[in-house]
């Protein structure tokens, strides 16, 4: 039996029109209604028109292109398409942020735009030599950092590298290190 709740079927809507649209890529009022009923949402032309202006007055940039069938698609976006480019291109040059977590970020990015253009985001610089970490624990490390940033205060590391045979070597014998990360403006 099809839902027929107005604040779902407006997210619904909402949702639609930010994974399927842009500007070179627009659903119809009936091809909205197809995929709403496709996941057991009713909805009529006049309920979803009426839900596009109430999701226009609330301040989501949605634009009609007028026709013998009005197109829809959604304007405005938290990142234009070139911004999530060049996020893209900075995680998958970043050296500390591992294979993984960085395929896990892109796809991430991914969903801030259309699935026509995410697509794009797909891009895989190559870099020569460039060596990716294999610390999976990436995130909190920055983040500990961070915080030891915005709170003077100093943080401890082993620092190691790997020997021929791939294998851990510490240095200065295993003893911790003691660092006071400051952000200097050499301004």
């Amino acid at each position: 039996m099809p839902k027929s709740d107005g604040k779902l079927r407006c997210i619904a809507i909402y949702r639609l029109l930010a994974q399927e649209t842009d500007s070179e890529h627009c659903l119809t009022i009936q091809q909205i209604i197809d995929r709403l009923q496709t996941e057991g949402i009713s909805a009529y032309r006049k309920t979803v028109i009426a839900d596009i202006e109430q999701l226009v007055a609330s301040g989501i940039d949605i634009v009609c292109i007028k026709s013998s069938q009005n197109r829809y698609y959604l304007n405005s976006r938290l990142f234009t398409l070139s911004e999530l480019k060049l996020l893209v291109d900075a995680v998958e040059a970043s050296q500390f942020i591992t294979h993984s977590k960085s395929a896990d970020l892109i796809d991430r990015l991914s969903t801030m735009t259309s699935v026509h253009n995410a697509d794009k985001l797909c891009r895989q610089i190559y870099l020569s030599r460039r060596m990716k970490s294999d610390n999976e624990e990436i995130y909190e490390v920055v983040d500990h950092c961070h915080e030891a940033i915005q709170n003077s205060r100093q943080i401890t590391f082993r620092y190691y590298e790997y020997n021929g045979s791939k294998e851990k070597v510490f240095r200065n014998d295993g003893e911790l290190y003691r660092f006071s990360p400051l952000w200097n403006d050499m301004g």
